[in-house]
């Protein structure tokens, strides 16, 4: 009589030692502090540098990194013997101090992982609606630059999907929250309202504006806008009804600012602790919101009297969706990520995909 014994069907390809997989490893903003993070932060014009240097250092078949104010991940697809902390260590160009953890996931983890990152579920202002641009762009520029595979591209080709799906279907999401309307609705809060307050924007980007809109929709009358590149100071101003000046003005003028926010993307302190000693903040107070990184305000600034610093980690918005409604999305995302790890990459005859697929089928039995 045969002897029955569990077994799954074969397939062309077998997952084993040395063989390809789609990694994820990261760090963020619940791993570590500021100053760790600013170190491994890649602008987005330096990100097609940095993954034509991580590339030349490093056997990967296709990467994505993504780098934003509360993380860093390097997502690629690469051979099973890569050691990622190093990977990770090498934005830094230093190694990763081991005090601070970062997180690795592989297959299906990474996948959901990214699903929910472009939803901005894994965002601290859950549902924040940057996040979503924030990955479509950092996947564009690696795509462009050529660093990107075709499981790679599948991979953040329907995360994109699927973040734009939990926006349509919940309608919570349409408008959703963003850390300049956190900030800003924290000065409102510290501030007893925005109404005759000056308040100075510096920088001239898209954080900058959202700052610039937020400030409209609250009611602030006297914002001023400052960059290095006036033209871009006025042409933002002019958007919201505000004053475009040039930096050395702003600096000019910095005693009269009841709050300024910061979303410049200089690599050096623009507000630093000498600047605003001798000034009459020690008796006015003024309210810093420094929404940059690396970070445009200089830490010590916080011993000053009359002068109260507030960065990214210590910039709240409370609780902006119900639970139930959050969940219901989780086990959307979770469920979107399922489908194409088990049916699209199987489908698209991926040998990591059917790999990976028959891995995941139960046992049946069979004879032998």
């Amino acid at each position: 009589m045969p002897k029955i014994r569990l077994c799954r069907k074969s397939s062309r390809s077998s997952w084993r030692k040395g063989s390809m997989s789609f990694f994820l490893v990261g760090i963020n903003n619940r791993s570590a502090p500021l100053e760790v993070r600013e170190r491994f932060f890649v602008a987005s014009k330096d990100l097609e540098e940095t993954l034509a240097s991580v590339r030349r250092h490093w056997p990967l078949k296709g990467a994505v990194i993504l780098s934003t104010c509360n993380r860093v991940e390097v997502y690629c697809e690469a051979d099973n013997s890569i050691h990622l902390k190093d990977l990770l260590g090498f934005l830094a160009s230093r190694p990763l101090l081991e005090k601070y953890e970062t997180y690795e996931k592989e297959g299906r983890s990474a996948v959901e992982h990214l699903f929910s990152v472009a939803s901005g579920l894994e965002s601290d202002i859950v549902g924040e609606k940057e996040i979503l641009g924030q990955v479509r762009q950092a996947y564009l520029i690696a795509r462009q630059a050529g660093a990107t595979s075709p499981f790679v591209n599948a991979v953040f080709e329907r995360a994109i999907f699927a973040g734009k799906l939990a926006r349509r279907k919940f309608d919570l999401f349409q408008e959703g929250p963003s850390i300049a309307g956190a900030a800003v609705e924290n000065a409102r809060v510290l501030s007893a309202g925005l109404e005759g307050k000056n308040i100075f924007i510096l920088g001239a980007g898209l954080v900058a504006a959202a700052l610039a809109k937020e400030c409209a929709l609250n009611g602030a009358s006297c914002v001023f806008v400052a960059n290095r590149t006036i033209a871009r100071a006025k042409e933002l101003a002019a958007r919201f009804d505000a004053a475009a000046l040039r930096f050395d003005e702003f600096y000019d003028r910095l005693d009269e600012a009841d709050i300024i926010f910061c979303a410049t993307a200089s690599k050096h302190f623009v507000l630093k602790k000498d600047i605003f000693q001798g000034n009459r903040h020690t008796e006015k107070g003024v309210i810093i919101f420094d929404l940059a990184l690396p970070r445009d305000v200089e830490p010590d600034i916080r011993g000053l009297r009359g002068v109260r610093l507030f960065d990214l980690d210590q910039i709240s918005s409370g609780d902006n969706y119900s639970r139930p409604v959050t969940d219901e999305i989780r086990a959307l995302i979770a469920s979107k990520a399922e489908y194409f790890f088990k049916r699209y990459l199987w489908r698209s005859g991926s040998e990591y995909g059917q790999a990976r697929w028959q891995e995941s089928r139960p046992l049946r039995p069979c004879l032998s």
